[in-house]
């Protein structure tokens, strides 16, 4: 099944939000490739919300160290908040992994998104979409 997006307008001059280009492309990927999960780290929240923004078919896993943004980014669509204090600090495909893993998301030889790098200031953004086997 295709997902259906509103079409960019291909006369503006204006380009689409880099966080709303990622968003679509994983929605997109997610549903493509059957993903088991969608694992996003993140320390604010705002690439939880981005992610979960976008409804994708697999389940948003928000991976935090933050107990304040756990709590906050539970009212998210699709979004299962998880408190690590290993978020940010770990090799983050390892986390990813071990956290579907025991969240009984994902099984072994499955795939998983990890979606990461989004940033409240503009400039240090730098978001990836991996695609992962757990």
């Amino acid at each position: 099944m295709l997902i259906v997006r509103s079409l960019p307008d291909t006369h503006s001059k204006v380009a689409m939000p880099v966080w709303e280009a990622v968003a679509n492309s994983m929605a997109q990927m997610a549903q493509d490739l059957k993903v088991h999960a969608v694992v996003v780290i993140s320390q604010s929240g705002m690439s939880a919300a981005t992610m979960s923004s976008v409804r994708p078919a697999a389940p948003v896993v928000t991976i935090t160290s933050r107990p304040d943004i756990c709590r906050k980014i539970a009212m998210l669509w699709g979004v299962i908040p998880v408190l690590s204090e290993n978020a940010g600090k770990s090799n983050p495909n390892v986390l990813a992994r071990k956290v579907v893993l025991d969240e009984g998301l994902a099984l072994v030889g499955e795939k998983i998104l990890l979606v990461r790098g989004f940033h409240s200031d503009t400039a240090l953004n730098t978001p990836s979409v991996t695609v992962i086997t757990v």
